[in-house]
């Protein structure tokens, strides 16, 4: 490995750094750098069902800083047209940060509720403005109305009934004869809502698949099977793109692939998967996977995913796979230079090797890599120090070799 090849990886290597780049052996995308969609203090995001729009709430910092204030500070709404690249106010009177907020599926109404001021809860019309009022329990909703054909609140008005509440319209109140439990809608029209629900007088427990005729009010319940109920409860369209957890790192990326009876999965030198942010960032993915979105420091962020030249990324990946073995080698030969420093020139035997050379390191997982060849013993019997191997680091084509 040549120094101007050392170069023109580490540049390469800060390169994909800041525009993370992951795929798979036929396939790639990159993360790119983050954008700011607002400062302030921002507790609260989430996607429109669509992608289209962000909506987030800001607390102004200076409000927790000020001694004078007895009350929760003001809360303001926010809506980020992601096509625009503007943010517009959403005028919601006492909306505290404990008011929570969810897009419905039409793209122009969401609905609000408090945890802290039960009356604090309505329809708010994205194009006007307006607010529909309104004075549902907030522990009976188990819909929301986030999917597209789907704008309506369901709730549970009673042992053996349910209720929908549409923007603009009064509620409706629909009975069933059995004793059931409700799922949110798998699939709405103007003529019909399938949802699915389970029995609360029986044992077993009973599969329920119910229908409702919006013309006419009845609804009919059919048993069906726990695996066809559980696709329709839980069976939502999946992601491109993931997020997984490991200690307080986040990885956003490709999930791995499931192996096929008697082949295993073709190796790439590209990662399925990348770094993101920290764990307590709690990032949010487009419904669609065209960007990732997460608050840093109080900063809502938002980071673009394209698609992105395959062989160039492995030229990439594979120039800061070198880049890096060659950094971590040069680490470990100042580690040793500096012990030997310490013990009067006199460099280490194999043993015990990781824990010596720890204090000088700092990264186990670097020692661990790292192959030490030298037998130990004083610097200066060293007959010819520039031909003499100490260790090397693997890296792609060969090794990263100390001197």
């Amino acid at each position: 490995m040549k120094a101007t090849l050392a170069l023109v990886a580490s540049l390469v290597a800060g390169l994909a750094h800041a525009q993370a780049v992951f795929g798979d052996e036929s396939r790639a995308w990159m993360i790119g750098p983050a954008k700011a969609v607002s400062s302030g203090m921002v507790t609260q995001f989430s996607y429109s069902a669509n992608g289209e729009r962000i909506f987030f709430n800001r607390i102004e910092p200076s409000a927790l800083f000020n001694p004078s204030l007895t009350t929760q500070p003001a809360s303001k709404w926010f809506v980020y047209d992601c096509q625009r690249g503007a943010s517009t106010e959403l005028i919601i009177p006492g909306a505290t940060p404990n008011t929570q907020l969810s897009a419905m599926g039409d793209s122009k109404t969401i609905f609000f509720s408090d945890s802290s001021n039960p009356k604090l809860q309505g329809f708010l019309d994205l194009s006007t403005g307006r607010i529909q009022w309104t004075a549902v329990a907030t522990e009976t909703i188990f819909y929301s109305g986030e999917k597209p054909g789907a704008p309506f609140l369901m709730y549970e008005a009673g042992e053996s009934a349910f209720g929908i509440l549409e923007p603009g319209r009064q509620p409706a109140i629909y009975k069933v004869k059995l004793r059931i439990g409700f799922q949110a809608p798998y699939y709405a029209d103007a003529r019909v809502i399938k949802f699915a629900s389970y029995s609360r007088s029986t044992k077993p427990i009973q599969y329920l698949d119910a229908s409702l005729d919006r013309a006419t009010g009845e609804v009919a319940v059919k048993e069906i099977k726990s695996d066809l109920w559980g696709k329709l409860a839980y069976d939502e369209v999946p992601k491109p793109f993931e997020l997984s957890g490991e200690e307080n790192e986040l990885r956003l990326g490709l999930p791995e692939p499931e192996e096929a009876k008697g082949k295993k999965p073709k190796k790439s030198i590209l990662d399925r998967t990348t770094y993101l942010c920290p764990t307590g960032f709690n990032p949010q993915l487009h419904p669609t996977g065209a960007s990732v979105g997460y608050v840093d420091n109080g900063a809502l962020l938002l980071r673009d995913i394209k698609p992105f030249d395959h062989d160039l990324a492995e030229k990439m990946r594979l120039a800061a796979l070198k880049a890096q073995a060659l950094s971590q080698a040069k680490q470990m030969g100042t580690a040793l230079i500096i012990y030997a420093t310490d013990m009067d020139e006199v460099l280490p035997n194999g043993e015990n090797f990781v824990n010596r050379i720890m204090p000088y390191v700092k990264d186990r997982k670097m020692i661990e890599g790292f192959t030490y060849t030298f037998a130990g013993g004083p610097m200066d019997q060293i007959k010819d120090p520039s031909k003499t191997e100490l260790g090397f680091t693997m890296g792609p084509g060969g090794r990263a070799v100390v001197y």
